[in-house]
């Protein structure tokens, strides 16, 4: 019965053996993958970082070229608007030049019906 005893103990004694060893193989088997996790997270994180700084520089660069944009927008916009009042201030002359000659003309024309009617009375 003893070396039966010794046998369970035996048994016993190597499953602890076999258990503390799996465990054991299975912490550093953990390690390494935490390892790789961490290192794969350093690597996501440069890799976040250069692009978050290439995004800022691009961004920086729309952001130039809209400025631009919006500067020669302003620039066409006051062009256009001193272009404007220059049409309407000539458009004014010409109006008062326009009114002037059909006065002119209207007096012109008045004359010339007193005239004719005047003939016409001498004729008869």
């Amino acid at each position: 019965m003893e070396s039966i005893l010794i046998f369970v103990y035996g048994i016993l004694t190597c499953i602890v053996v076999i258990g503390i060893v799996y465990g054991v193989i299975q912490l550093k088997s953990i390690k390494e993958n935490t390892e790789e996790a961490i290192d794969d997270v350093d690597d996501c994180k440069a890799d976040l970082f250069t692009l978050r700084r290439e995004y800022e520089e691009k961004v920086d660069v729309v952001y130039k070229l809209i400025e631009e944009k919006v500067d020669v927008v302003y620039k066409l916009i006051k062009d256009l608007d001193s272009k404007i009042d220059e049409t309407y201030n000539h458009s004014v002359e010409v109006t008062e030049e326009i009114e002037t000659k059909i006065h002119q003309n209207k007096s012109k024309i008045d004359e010339v019906e007193v005239f004719m009617e005047n003939s016409k009375k001498d004729d008869f």
